[in-house]
């Protein structure tokens, strides 16, 4: 235990290079820290700028948002 708390990122990157660790308190094994395994491989974000395009084509809406707000507050 007190290895892990002194030297965390060592063991972290052993676990990252694919070790797994025991850890052992009073000489008895407690647990284990082993790499975590993703189920799936994570999904790219959304082009939202491609997905906007697509909507409105090359339209540009006006009044902004931005420009109906400040009308609507008074400023």
């Amino acid at each position: 235990m007190r290895e892990l708390q002194q030297q965390l990122k060592r063991v972290v990157a052993r676990v990252e290079r694919g070790e797994t660790v025991g850890l052992t308190k009073r000489r008895q094994l407690v647990a284990h820290i082993v790499p975590a395994h993703r189920s799936q491989p994570v999904a790219p974000w959304p082009d939202l700028a491609k997905r906007a395009r697509d909507i409105f084509g090359n339209r540009t809406v006006r009044p902004s948002p931005s420009d109906e707000l400040i009308a609507d507050r008074g400023e």
